[in-house]
């Protein structure tokens, strides 16, 4: 780590590192799993389902939250809660069940993109060419790895082609 952007990191770098591996591990294992799951269940139910054991764990770790909230405090919780959290995962899960876990992940890698280019429109932040640039890297990216999956699950596709009639012509 003496070189990289370790030296710009503060703090302990290897811990920060670790974090953030540990981090896409379990970020691989969740999209993982919603596909095996929705072979059963529908996003609607999976999603319901995980947002009742998030609450349930943040239960456990941080106790009740205060509920004698006015009405306005209730309903932005609710909003923040409903578009910050159920409504993505919703939306996550559904694209997983119809493009798959690799797919879906693919096109995610355009959030952090999407979030200067909305912090841009909505918040009046300021774009600078290294963030146009890494959105337009973030796009190529994806467009290209696309572009390979669809390659290969063509050849996959003709391969599984070859197999199945030459052990046909062979049976025979």
């Amino acid at each position: 780590f003496n070189g990289g952007i370790a030296h710009k990191i503060p703090g302990d770098p290897v811990l920060g590192i670790s974090y953030a591996l540990a981090t896409a591990f379990c970020w691989a294992a969740t999209q993982i799993s919603f596909e095996k799951i929705t072979r059963k269940k529908s996003p609607f139910v999976i999603s319901v389902y995980t947002t009742g054991i998030m609450f349930g764990f943040f239960l456990a770790l941080g106790g009740m939250p205060p509920i004698n909230l006015d009405a306005r405090t209730w309903t932005l919780v609710i909003l923040l809660g409903t578009v910050t959290w159920y409504v993505p995962l919703l939306l996550t899960i559904y694209g997983i069940k119809r493009i798959g876990a690799s797919n879906s992940s693919i096109v995610q890698t355009l959030g952090p993109g999407m979030t200067v280019l909305i912090a841009w429109i909505i918040l009046g932040e300021t774009l600078v060419v290294k963030q146009i640039m890494g959105m337009l890297m973030l796009i190529a990216a994806v467009y290209l790895l696309r572009n390979e999956t669809k390659k290969l699950e063509n050849a996959s596709a003709v391969e599984a082609g070859r197999v199945h009639g030459s052990g046909g012509n062979f049976v025979q």
